[in-house]
């Protein structure tokens, strides 16, 4: 994941406190984030994005039941499908005036992507809304897609600013296992002895 995402030594501890916080408040786990990421770190680092937001999205694609591999493959392809829109995609793109990039070129974070495309879809039917994810994200990524546009860029922004103040996340947990752990051990030994 640190290499996904070309962080150093010594920023480790960041990432591993945001995948701990991730694991704690979304319907995942840190090895589920882990397959997740491994899938759409390579391509949101290239893209310049940070780990809070792809964390905070597949946080959420998580809780509507699209978990690890799943969650990130649909980001993967969304997100190389925004960067790089081709034939009907790209004309409804345009169309839509979704725009995905800052004025230094840099993709802006998920949830300013969501809320591009909020707008952008903005007072559409279900089945025109449906078939325009289908064509910008391909069939296979809609659904994972679907899910940040219902939770909302709003509600992503939030949840991304958690995982931004998740410092200490991983202590944390470790330090909850360890106690469940040593808990789990002392009731193994008095039922042992009973």
């Amino acid at each position: 994941i640190l290499a996904g995402f070309n962080y150093e030594a010594g920023e480790a501890g960041r990432v591993a406190d945001v995948l701990a916080k991730g694991a704690a408040t979304a319907n995942t786990n840190v090895e589920q984030l882990g397959d997740a990421m491994k899938y759409a770190s390579p391509v949101a680092s290239t893209l310049g994005l940070e780990i809070e937001g792809v964390t905070a999205a597949v946080g959420f694609m998580s809780d509507a039941g699209i978990q690890g591999q799943q969650a990130g493959r649909m980001l993967r392809q969304g997100m190389l499908r925004l960067a790089d829109p081709t034939g009907k995609a790209a004309s409804l793109i345009e169309e839509l005036g979704i725009n995905v990039f800052d004025a230094e070129g840099n993709m802006k974070e998920m949830h300013e992507i969501v809320a591009e495309l909020e707008k952008g879809l903005e007072g559409m039917a279900a089945k025109t809304r449906a078939a325009a994810l289908s064509t910008i994200f391909g069939s296979q990524s809609t659904a994972g897609w679907s899910v940040l546009l219902d939770r909302g860029s709003k509600e992503l922004a939030k949840y991304t600013k958690e995982l931004e103040d998740s410092e200490g996340a991983a202590s944390d947990m470790a330090k909850t296992m360890e106690d469940n752990a040593k808990g789990a051990m002392r009731e193994f030994r008095s039922a042992a002895e009973e």
